[in-house]
């Protein structure tokens, strides 16, 4: 089965599912996600002392992940290799002018050595270039 990464809309969803009384099979059943995510989510809520019956708003609880689960809010904070894309930043937005994305990496991993693949590289063009190449369009 895929891995499937979690916005933080999804997980204030499993939240105030939790918050509404429901229990973790129902979440998981309504939600689509399984229960041991479910399960996984709702314990650093019990462990960071967030127990029922308190309501918290959508807001508290978006703050809440973003402190307790940074790589929901930052795509760089679960990616390890976009350290080592990092350092060649400045150099990966001057070539995609005039380059394709596969041209690029190609080039890094042959000339620089870098172990990322094609795939992780465009994720991080995405991440990291994201507003940088929407202006160049």
């Amino acid at each position: 089965m895929a891995r499937r990464d979690f916005t933080v809309r999804d997980l204030v969803e499993i939240y105030l599912h939790w918050q509404s009384g429901q229990g973790i099979r129902k979440i998981a059943s309504s939600l689509g996600v399984d229960r041991n995510t479910v399960r996984k989510y709702i314990r650093a809520a019990e462990e960071a002392g967030l127990c029922l019956p308190q309501q918290r708003s959508a807001s508290e609880w978006a703050e809440f992940i973003g402190m307790t689960f940074p790589e929901t809010v930052d795509p760089s904070a679960r990616a390890v290799r976009f350290d080592e894309l990092a350092l060649f930043k400045e150099q990966i937005r001057e070539s995609l002018a005039s380059n394709r994305i596969s041209t690029v990496w190609q080039r890094l991993r042959d000339e620089a050595g870098i172990t990322v693949s094609l795939s992780n590289f465009r994720r991080y063009v995405r991440a990291a270039l994201r507003t940088s190449l929407a202006r160049a369009s």
